[in-house]
């Protein structure tokens, strides 16, 4: 009997020590996933920084283009006023260089006629006051026509100084809107990465097929990055904002509507499949149409709200119904102060 007893001892002490070190195993892996978790979430704080300020610097480089494409047209449309100028003046010039010449050719003319009258040399010596008279004006326009053409050189170059500065601030545009474009993207990559993380630590912690479903469920992004709080209704989520930001996908799918709804703002409405739709609802101009396909992280519209009580509205619907956004969004993205919940 003892025989028995012993081993049969040993053994559930072997597997109680087993089963005591996988344990610590599996809280170790998720503490480990938890310190990965962290350093995502720090990265998506970095990376939302990161857009805020090319955001803000976009703006501002984008404000100097539009001043500098509107002092452009307002000097070459200068220029075109000073040669109009130009013009006027050579035509009087050579209208009075020709009368001039006809009075100097006639005045030569009554310095040979020896034999003169009163009445002649009266009409010599006004004759001559008008040459005088006619000097004097040539000599006005001259300088006229002289001061015009500095100006206008000034205006030349001035244009192509404003000309250079376009093609500058083109090429900056451009640079920044594409350094957005990557740090947008590698937004959504890290923010895909965390949301497979917080799958594994759900599943390590076995919570039964309930914590299943919820890690089943799509995933969505947020439709903007830089709001500045977020209002939780039961079930959607209001979005603060202020000034002109893009509105991005929140998952692949096909825009079954685009368009205005009464005076709320416009409305799109993604299917993403599996009777799963999302709404964005606000003051945003849509460049996007009903049967286009998107992509996660393309945008769809820009916001036009100018001052902080800006909102726009996100919702995800199953089956028509209208579900808690907070099991389809990422959680880390709603935390801290910008979460204000809406009693």
């Amino acid at each position: 009997m003892v025989r028995i007893i012993v081993p049969t001892i040993v053994s559930l002490l072997l597997l109680a020590a087993s089963l005591v070190c996988a344990s610590e195993s599996e809280q170790d892996s998720v503490r480990s996933l938890r310190r990965e978790i962290y350093s995502y979430r720090q990265g998506l704080h970095n990376l939302k920084r990161k857009i805020s300020l090319i955001e803000g610097n976009l703006g501002r480089k984008n404000e100097q283009y539009i001043n500098v494409i509107k002092l452009k047209a307002e000097v070459e449309k200068e220029i075109e006023g000073q040669k109009i100028k130009i013009n006027d003046q050579k035509n009087k010039f050579a209208q009075i260089d020709s009368s001039l010449r006809k009075r100097l050719a006639s005045l030569v003319i009554e310095e040979i006629d020896e034999e003169e009258d009163a009445q002649e040399l009266i009409q010599k010596a006004t004759n001559k006051s008008i040459i005088l008279k006619d000097l004097d004006t040539l000599n006005k326009l001259s300088g006229k026509l002289q001061s015009i053409s500095l100006h206008l050189f000034s205006l030349a170059s001035q244009y192509q100084s404003y000309k250079d500065n376009e093609a500058a601030f083109k090429t900056i545009l451009f640079e920044l809107e594409e350094n957005k474009k990557k740090t947008v993207q590698e937004y959504f990559e890290v923010e895909k990465k965390q949301a497979l993380l917080d799958g594994q630590i759900l599943r390590k912690k076995g919570n039964g097929h309930k914590n299943e479903s919820v890690t089943n469920q799509a995933t969505f992004s947020l439709p903007i990055i830089d709001f500045i709080s977020v209002e939780k209704f039961k079930k959607g989520l209001n979005l603060k904002y202020r000034g002109e930001l893009p509105i991005y996908g929140p998952d692949s799918g096909k825009v079954v509507y685009n368009g205005p709804l009464s005076n709320i703002g416009q409305v799109i409405i993604l299917d993403h499949g599996q009777e799963t739709r999302t709404v964005i609802l606000g003051n945003f101009i849509s460049k996007v149409k009903a049967d286009d396909e998107i992509n996660k992280g393309q945008i769809l519209g820009y916001t036009r709200g100018l001052d902080a009580n800006s909102k726009i509205y996100f919702e995800v619907r199953q089956k028509n119904e209208v579900k808690d956004i907070m099991k389809f969004v990422q959680l880390p993205t709603l935390e801290g102060p910008q979460l204000a919940k809406r009693r």
